[in-house]
């Protein structure tokens, strides 16, 4: 029966080490279990063991014994109500206090936790209501009470019951709480509790000695004692780790186990944990066959990964629990597990093994039951994210070119032009460099007189500027007039994308609210790249509108020369630590080689796909490009370089008005409120000299 009290063991430990009764009086104490708890924590306490409890009742000479603590070991059950009764009052007279472990009321004889006949009686709280002064511990199926004998001061039972809390709750009932209580208690002297120095002197003493029970107490003592400070540090932390280590070996290599777990747990309660240290807690349970502690160790082990970014022990781990307990998730969780895993793979080099490692995990995260998820929840977004994955596209061949729907150019000016007069008239300008942005109307009105005039103020090389306008073929040239701009560097396209045969949702991470064609208008530049790439045949810079150019770019277009794609990533950003952010669709330079064709076909074919669902993620566009990427890494002769920290703003910037900063582009996505005409004001001037001698080129 001892074994069902056994979780109070580190609580009767703790009490014992901070009284040290000088006697104590064990009655009725199953295989002598609180014997040794007591010889172990209390070293020179006079014990005395009472097996026969009547015998020893009616026998006189032991009538004036007094004992510091009496512990009844299991016995309360085995007798009526009215002798325990007997019993208890007649001890608290004699003691200072009463331990006593009960077995919980049971509700019917089926409760009854032992094999065996049923108790001759129950006890409950009620039970102590006579005692001026009874604390309580619950556990599932057991309590333990400690009740106050009358050779224990009040005020110093008061003090020894609130330490406990820090073991387990434990309630401290007071039958007359009032002062009048105190008036026959004699006042308790003051306590000193041991110091710091004190309990690493005992510790010290107890390892030296190889006291091995009370050591590693006492460490744990030490740790409790003074949460909020490093009792272990300096050379006592080497004596200590040492010994620890000795034990947990000594255990193992003697085979036994549960001594390891019992050192091992300490190990990891009181030092920081390390992954050494968590796999042979893993290790011990697996053997142990205790699958919840191991999934427990688990988990520990995955936040100790993630916050030392080991990619390869998180992703481990995780596939482990993924595999094994998926069944077990809550919807949101097994998710984002999932999701997780993606992110630590996606953002790292892939190859075949790892493909089929994801195509395996996407599978079985469809196990994973959201069909009663609403639209705007986070396990919708994680499940639409997941989806979009389409792994096995990456080692195929290159998607052939899908026929280009119609297309529509304008000059500044409003003068509609063709596809070849576009291309000449960029070969007549000698243009070095294409920068293209698309948006829809409202976001061109908004932003693409000052996307353009930043570089055409800007730009050190001949140039030309491409604002594309979704859906906008049959109003493009008077889209370009409203501009304002008339400049033969300038020109507008567009094309009939029509917004009321989108029926699909797009999903963005809660409580974010996603447009519904938010998905649709971020794509769109992506969409047309190719065409643009084919018909200039020029380096390009794809981006946002909402950026502005600020300096030159010809020393960038010599460093880039014999690049394929230069891609916007910042390593120690949190956000591009996740696929659908590994790679910003703010700002891409492509030259049109064969490899860049080849990742922008990818691209565009993989959109048409996502596109094309009923349930969208927000950031399709990001996670096309980074498939893409994906595509042409493994070819050997690819070559993909990224953007340096200052050709472009990661941070938010807290700007009213123009003000010049280090970027060579400076994106303006994070402003609310700023003074446009500031940056107009700022970059509306006339061409460089270098433009003079273009015909037909004119001024805003």
């Amino acid at each position: 029966m001892a074994a069902l009290f056994a979780q109070f063991d580190p609580l009767i430990a703790e009490l014992l080490m901070l009284w040290q009764p000088a006697t104590v009086l064990l009655i009725q104490d199953d295989a002598d279990h609180y014997g040794q708890l007591v010889q172990a924590r209390v070293a020179h306490c006079h014990l005395v063991r009472i097996t026969d409890l009547h015998d020893w009742m009616q026998t006189s000479q032991h009538q004036e014994t007094v004992a510091d603590l009496v512990i009844i070991g299991c016995g309360m059950q085995a007798l009526l109500k009215s002798t325990g009764m007997d019993l208890l009052g007649w001890l608290s007279y004699r003691s200072g206090a009463i331990l006593a472990p009960i077995l919980t009321f049971p509700t019917t004889s089926q409760d009854w936790p032992l094999d065996g006949p049923l108790p001759l009686s129950v006890w409950g709280r009620q039970d102590f209501a006579w005692s001026d002064a009874c604390a309580h511990a619950y556990a599932e199926q057991s309590q333990l009470f400690l009740l106050r004998g009358l050779h224990l001061p009040l005020a110093r039972f008061r003090h020894w019951i609130t330490p406990l809390n820090r073991i387990c709750p434990v309630d401290l009932l007071l039958a007359n709480p009032c002062a009048t209580l105190e008036e026959w208690v004699e006042p308790d002297p003051p306590v000193l509790l041991p110091t710091l120095d004190d309990l690493r002197c005992a510790t010290d003493t107890a390892m030296a000695e190889q006291r091995v029970e009370e050591s590693l107490g006492l460490i744990r003592h030490l740790k409790q004692q003074f949460p909020e400070s490093n009792p272990f540090e300096g050379e006592f932390f080497g004596r200590v780790s040492a010994f620890v280590v000795n034990c947990f070996n000594g255990a193992l290599s003697s085979g036994n186990l549960k001594e390891a777990e019992r050192v091992i747990t300490l190990i990891l309660d009181v030092f920081p944990p390390n992954k050494e240290l968590l796999h042979s807690a893993l290790m011990i349970h697996i053997q142990l066959g205790q699958p919840e502690e191991a999934l427990r160790i688990r988990e520990r082990l995955i936040d100790y990964c993630q916050q030392h970014k080991d990619i390869e022990e998180e992703i481990a781990q995780r596939l482990y629990l993924v595999e094994h307990h998926l069944h077990r998730m809550q919807p949101l969780f097994a998710l984002y597990s999932v999701n997780r895993i993606l992110d630590l793979l996606l953002c790292g080099t892939l190859d075949a093994a790892k493909i089929d490692q994801i195509d395996g995990l996407i599978q079985r995260s469809r196990l994973v039951d959201t069909a009663s998820l609403q639209p705007e929840t986070m396990e919708m977004f994680f499940r639409v994210a997941i989806d979009n994955v389409r792994i096995r596209s990456i080692l195929a061949p290159t998607p052939e070119d899908l026929p280009w729907p119609d297309v529509w150019f304008s000059s500044a000016d409003g003068r509609l032009m063709d596809p070849t007069e576009v291309a000449a008239q960029a070969q007549q300008q000698g243009v070095r460099v294409l920068f293209f942005a698309a948006g829809d109307e409202i976001y061109v009105q908004r932003f693409g007189k000052l996307y353009a005039a930043s570089i055409l103020k800007s730009c050190d090389l001949p140039c030309q500027v491409v604002i594309h306008v979704i859906g906008a073929a049959e109003r493009v040239t008077e889209v370009a007039r409203s501009i304002g701009i008339v400049d033969a560097r300038l020109i507008f396209s567009a094309d009939r994308f029509d917004p009321t045969q989108v029926t699909s949702r797009c999903h963005t991470t809660p409580p974010f609210k996603a447009h519904p064609l938010a998905a649709h208008y971020q794509s769109a530049r992506f969409l047309w790249l190719g065409y643009m790439l084919t018909l200039f045949e020029r380096p390009m810079f794809v981006s946002d509108i909402d950026l502005i150019l600020q300096r030159g770019v010809a020393d960038l277009l010599a460093t880039h020369a014999r690049d394929d794609v230069v891609l916007l990533r910042d390593p120690h950003h949190p956000n591009y630590q996740t696929y659908n952010n590994k790679f910003h669709a703010g700002l891409i330079f492509f030259n049109p080689t064969p490899i860049a064709r080849r990742m922008v076909r990818f691209m565009r074919h993989d959109l048409i796909t996502a596109l094309g669902q009923s349930e969208i993620d927000r950031w399709v566009d990001q996670v096309a490009l980074m498939m893409s990427h994906h595509h042409i890494a493994a070819l050997p002769e690819a070559r993909v370089a990224l953007f340096s920290p200052l050709d472009i703003n990661h941070d938010l910037f807290v700007l009213t008005s123009y003000t010049e900063t280090p970027y060579r582009f400076f994106a303006l996505t994070n402003f609310i409120d700023f003074d446009i005409e500031s940056y107009y004001k700022h970059f509306l001037v006339r061409e460089p000299e270098w433009m003079a001698y273009v015909p037909g080129v004119l001024s805003s």
